[in-house]
């Protein structure tokens, strides 16, 4: 047995510690929020589990509603070019869901104590952190905020962002019609943004979990003068009767599911070498989840990502018979878990750009030809699928 401090409770760190405590080892888990913070505070996404990071929740018992949230079956692709649209729509060959985090990590907080997991409530500095570490056989930071996300270094190579490259507005709406078939639809403006919808299940029952990135400095980059949830939501309907006049009118008596289910911002993607050393000791952590790679939300990948590092960091922790888990170790499981976290940031950084013809002509391919679409929407849920043939001339032309 073993003993683990993990600081950050999001989908990354409350899975693996639950798992860990599940394996009979000892864990502390660092969290600035208490469940009642979590569930009365904003929203924090528009997060959708495919089906891998789903099955890693049923594994550990986790997936407490799932019989409850919609099941989304189709995504659905609109590129709105000056010219003309190109529309298709892809079916997953298993269903993705959406719940609100509020609802999730509130419940799997309130689980881990029940587990016998030693919970604190507190912001973690880095001189408390380097008192910590000596008790414990290994560290592990699931937070990329303040002063602890930079004792891991920026990897220059993999990170291609020095700033913000979408202005991010999402809110979860109620009172218009259920999307049928349950799914996502992504709608793609050149020279403006995209926008995103996806059916989800929040505090208070079904949901739509509405999404717009703005290119910087674009129409949908307008969200500074908002002070409220109610001209969020206002501004959302201006910009949607202007883009989307048709997603305008399903939208036209949709109220907010909460006061609180809004939320603006915007950060940047990067990816940070897995091992950080404390300023004073020298001691090295390990890094998961946001604290080491951190993409866009454009793709869906940020709780896929920290669900499937879990899951990785957990088999690799079961395997392990040594007495310390040493840099090599932490390198190991890192690079393990880059084999997914490449292609999800490659996908991620790739719709971020202007599309490349060859792009393009895929997906008009994929208007009249289901297998293309089916297996461009599968790549959500393992872009490992995607590449390299679609960066590829030759290969994308093979496939059309």
């Amino acid at each position: 047995m073993h003993s683990f401090l993990i600081v950050g409770a999001g989908q990354a760190g409350l899975q693996l510690g639950i798992g860990l405590l599940q394996h009979g080892h000892k864990v502390t888990l660092i969290s600035d929020k208490s469940s009642a913070d979590f569930l009365n505070g904003p929203i924090f996404s528009t997060q959708g589990l495919f089906n891998t990071a789903l099955q890693n929740e049923r594994d550990l018992e986790l997936n407490f509603y799932e019989s409850s949230c919609p099941q989304n079956t189709t995504i659905r692709f609109k590129i709105a070019l000056p010219e003309h649209s190109i529309a298709f729509e892809g079916k997953v060959s298993a269903f993705f869901q959406a719940v609100d985090q509020r609802l999730k990590f509130s419940r799997w907080l309130d689980y881990f104590v029940t587990l016998g997991g030693n919970l604190c409530i507190k912001k973690m500095t880095l001189l408390e952190l380097e008192e910590l570490v000596p008790q414990y056989d290994l560290t592990l930071i699931a937070s990329g905020k303040g002063e602890l996300g930079q004792l891991f270094r920026r990897n220059e190579k993999e990170s291609i962002y020095s700033r913000p490259p979408r202005i991010l507005a999402a809110q979860y709406l109620q009172g218009m019609s259920p999307l049928k078939p349950h799914g996502m639809r992504a709608t793609i403006i050149p020279g403006v943004g995209e926008y995103f919808t996806m059916s989800g299940l929040t505090l208070n029952g079904y949901c739509e979990m509405l999404l717009f990135e703005g290119i910087p400095g674009g129409d949908f980059d307008c969200w500074q003068d908002i002070n409220t949830a109610a001209e969020q939501l206002a501004r959302s309907r201006i910009l949607l009767e202007k883009y989307a006049p048709i997603d305008a009118e399903r939208y036209r008596l949709a109220t907010l599911a909460d006061s609180k289910a809004v939320l603006r911002g915007s950060y940047t993607p990067v990816v940070r070498h897995p091992i950080g050393y404390l300023p004073h000791s020298g001691k090295p952590v390990l890094g998961l989840g946001d604290a080491v790679v951190l993409n866009d939300p454009i793709a869906g990948q940020g709780a896929n990502n920290a669900s499937k590092a879990a899951r990785i960091y957990l088999d690799s922790i079961i395997k392990c018979d040594q007495a310390q888990f040493d840099e090599n170790w932490m390198q190991m499981v890192f690079n393990n878990y880059w084999v997914y976290a490449k292609a999800a940031t490659q996908l991620s950084n790739m719709l971020l750009q202007p599309m490349p013809s060859q792009i393009l002509d895929l997906f008009s391919s994929a208007v009249n030809n289901p297998v293309i679409a089916n297996r461009l929407a599968n790549g959500f849920h393992d872009p490992t699928t995607l590449f390299p043939w679609i960066f590829d001339v030759t290969s994308t032309s093979d496939v059309i």
